[in-house]
């Protein structure tokens, strides 16, 4: 899966007052005005001046720090919003004791995103990335490249320990340390989707071409780094404790002891499988003479019997692929480019096998993740994105319009696979921003229900609370790609700050008639909020019906308790639902269950297949 979302990602930030004696290019601060970023020392000033580590900045040419070898990082601490507009930051160089990066830390409430970092020189002694040393924000299409090098723990290529979101981040950086050390990052009870990293990665224990030690959710990843260490040291992640899904890692990997393709060691059962759609063609090299020295594998290098592999393939060890211990199943190079070998996996452009697209099949060789080969033009004028898609070699198929309440009109919303011929892609683009209830087919009674057909009129339905006691179907699968929330998409709470539900219950009926809603994403990390979900409240006449709910992706400040992915507070029915995904960022003190944070009604037929990763309120490993 892959968030194309604004950097600022809606964030509603308290502007502290303007520093004016720092002369920067242009700009306010403020979020739709942000201060432009062209020199060195414009950069150096935001660390300078902890009044402006609350603002919105954005890059508008490339950085040269190469004149500098600072002890600290350039922003020890920031809360506002940083967009790179993918220019370059050259040569920074950060030599010192402690938490070092570009960014020391970013705050719960903190956005960066298409920042690209060239020749970094990063040395710090713990928590230490060459973007930032200890992320619990946003951090989005970000690259780096150089070495980062750590005496501690928690040492990665972007992020040195991550309890926020990476998504989109790809690093060429060599990443040195003695314990969790990871090619994107070190240590991670958050989230990290859709990055890649190469480069040498070089550690002593729990060492991973993505994630070093992984207490949280990695998914659509892939590594083709060289992987060395001694134990616990796997292609994509060195130690995992929670959830890896639709990732792969072809790098090699050379340890002594627990030593896999895909992971090096999984700590134990889950009722969920842990290890979901993923493969491994990477070369699994064992040094040194010890029994325990054999604890090796093609995909998992040591775990009980009980480790939850699902759907997980290994290159044959004929062929040059790990040992087989029996996590796994082997295939030939052969079998590895035929779709059909890759059983129950979702792939680009197929709807029998599911509508998630988790996986692309290329004319030669194994699969890759479609962020791999579908440039992002989300947000892009239409023929713009079209001229993009065009570059990288992809042919326009339809395009077709719809509602964004974000989004210009006229920028691109989504891209699919077209459903009659292969290779050519489906644009939907931004028609208005509301739609329209009145031209609507139905009337909202029971005999007339309104009809919904397409995401964007989904969405609009969160601005009608009037509506919210009515009748409504669904004519057609819905995907919410290239949308993200803050808040419950329907009857969410108006005021956080007040206890119990603030909002406006939901009280209709809502029939899914068999239909899906999939790619539900929602980031809500900057204020404790309850009542998350696609339905933040269900009154005692609500009712629920007949649809799946599909990927879900929900991450929220680890003090959020009330969240389910279909409905955060249920007084209601709901029935024949079923729903998959993850939820993000609770303490272990939620009340959060998975499909609903706060069931007081009534639930038949339901399924949920939502991992909910809470976070530990303590230390880590």
């Amino acid at each position: 899966m892959r968030w194309t979302v604004f950097c600022v990602l809606g964030l509603s930030l308290s502007l502290a007052s303007r520093a004016d004696a720092h002369e920067f290019a242009g700009g306010t601060g403020e979020l739709n005005d942000p201060f432009q970023i062209a020199t060195a020392e414009q950069l150096y000033a935001i660390g300078s001046d902890p009044n402006l580590q609350d603002l919105c900045f954005v890059l508008i040419n490339d950085v040269d720090l190469a004149s500098e070898c600072l002890s600290e990082p350039v922003i020890s601490s920031f809360g506002g919003t940083f967009d790179g507009q993918d220019f370059c930051i050259h040569n920074l160089t950060v030599r010192g004791i402690g938490v070092q990066g570009l960014f020391g830390r970013l705050r719960g409430e903190a956005a960066v995103c298409h920042v690209n970092l060239k020749n970094v020189n990063v040395v710090g002694t713990s928590s230490s990335g060459a973007l930032v040393g200890i992320n619990s924000g946003v951090v989005l299409n970000c690259s780096s490249t150089g070495s980062v090098c750590g005496t501690s723990m928690n040492i990665g290529g972007i992020v040195g320990s991550n309890s926020g979101v990476i998504v989109g981040c790809v690093s060429e950086s060599d990443v040195l340390g003695p314990r969790n050390v990871g090619g994107i990052v070190g240590h991670s009870i958050g989230r990290v989707s859709a990055c890649g990293a190469g480069g040498i990665i070089l550690g002593s224990y729990s060492v991973g071409g993505i994630i070093g030690d992984n207490d949280g959710y990695v998914d659509s990843c892939y590594s083709s780094n060289e992987v060395i260490g001694d134990g616990d040291i796997g292609g994509l992640v060195g130690f995992n404790s929670r959830f890896i899904s639709a990732c792969y890692s072809t790098g090699d990997v050379t340890g002594r002891l627990n030593v896999g393709g895909l992971v090096g060691t999984d700590s134990g059962a889950s009722w969920l499988p842990k290890i979901l759609s993923c493969y491994s063609m990477a070369s699994v090299n064992i040094v040194g003479t010890s029994p325990f020295s054999m604890k090796a594998g093609a995909l998992v290098g040591a775990g009980s019997p009980f480790v939850g592999v699902e759907d997980g393939y290994f290159l044959d060890p004929s062929e040059g692929g790990g040992p087989d211990n029996e996590f796994g199943l082997p295939l030939s190079s052969l079998d590895m480019a035929q779709q059909a070998s890759f059983v129950n996996w979702d792939f680009w452009g197929d709807d029998s096998d599911g509508r998630l697209e988790e996986w692309f099949m290329p004319g030669e060789g194994p699969p890759v993740l479609p962020w791999q080969v579908v440039p992002d033009v989300v947000g892009l004028p239409l023929d713009d994105a079209i001229g993009k898609l065009a570059l990288a070699g992809l042919e326009k198929g339809q395009v077709s319009f719809d509602y964004h309440t974000k989004l210009p009109v006229g920028a691109v919303i989504t891209v699919r696979p077209n459903d009659e011929k292969s290779g050519l892609l489906d644009l939907v683009a931004c028609a208005e921003n509301i739609y329209d209830w009145a031209v609507n087919p139905g009337d909202g009674s029971e005999q007339n229900p309104y009809q919904i057909n397409t995401a964007g009129e989904l969405e609009s339905l969160g601005y009608h609370p009037e509506f919210w006691n009515r009748h409504f179907v669904l004519t057609d699968h819905l995907d919410m790609s290239g949308r993200t929330y803050r808040t419950a998409l329907i009857s969410p709470d108006e005021d956080e700050l007040k206890e119990g539900f603030q909002g406006t219950a939901f009280t209709g009926d809502f029939n899914g008639q068999g239909f899906t809603i999939t790619n539900l994403n929602m980031v809500s990390i900057d204020l404790a909020r309850d009542y998350l979900g696609l339905f933040g409240s269900i009154g005692p006449e609500g009712y629920l019906h007949g649809f799946d709910l599909l990927g879900v992706d929900i991450t929220v400040h680890p003090n959020s308790s009330i969240v389910g992915a279909l409905v955060g507070s249920n007084t209601g029915v709901l029935a024949h639902i079923s729903a998959t995904g993850v939820i993000l960022g609770q303490c272990t003190t939620s009340q959060t269950e998975g499909l609903m944070g706060i069931n007081l009604g009534e639930a038949q037929d339901v399924n949920s297949e939502i991992a909910v990763i809470k976070r530990s309120c303590g230390g880590s490993r």
